[in-house]
């Protein structure tokens, strides 16, 4: 994703996910790098990670 503006630089987002899935339990991993310059507000966090567990009946 790019965004451009007058008053922003390129913002940039890439995201990489993997799941597996046995029988009733599903689990997805994630990881997400973003870049956001904008000259009104700058992310603290630029990176994300986590772990989602379901469990299907």
């Amino acid at each position: 994703m790019v965004l451009m503006g007058d008053d922003n630089d390129i913002d940039t987002l890439a995201s990489v996910a993997a799941a597996v899935k046995l029988h009733q339990l599903n689990i997805e991993a994630y990881t997400r790098y973003r870049q956001i310059n904008s000259s009104h507000w700058k992310a603290e966090n630029t990176h994300f990670s986590g772990v989602q567990v379901s469990l299907s009946f």
